[in-house]
């Protein structure tokens, strides 16, 4: 399992995180985040872990405004695409994903900062 603040350092796209929440559940490990980017764009964290396997993950990017950018999740409803249960949300829908956990979602949104 990753630390959050060491992925996020030296991202020079990083305004500040804004929320952390880690909470331990019998044996699951659950994480809440909010990170706030240069631009006043936000980065939702959602992440459930158990034995330092990644099961289920969402992130969700939005604009200053509001306005979805992107959202990465591995919900099993999408069964049609390519890299099911690996999708990302675009304002054209669904589409497949090679992002599939956090360390992918920073280093593809500094790439398109």
């Amino acid at each position: 399992m990753y630390e959050i603040k060491q992925i996020l350092q030296d991202k020079s796209f990083v305004r500040e995180i804004e929320s952390l929440s880690e909470e331990k559940r019998e044996s699951l490990f659950l994480r809440y985040c909010k990170i706030i980017l240069t631009n006043f764009s936000s980065l939702f964290i959602k992440e459930i872990w158990k034995d330092d396997q990644l099961l289920k993950y969402s992130y969700y990017w939005f604009s200053a405004n509001n306005h979805l950018i992107l959202g990465w999740d591995n919900a099993p409803r999408h069964n049609k695409v390519k890299s099911f249960p690996y999708h990302k949300h675009t304002a054209d829908g669904v589409q497949p994903s090679d992002e599939r956990n956090l360390p992918d979602v920073i280093e593809y949104i500094g790439s398109n900062f």
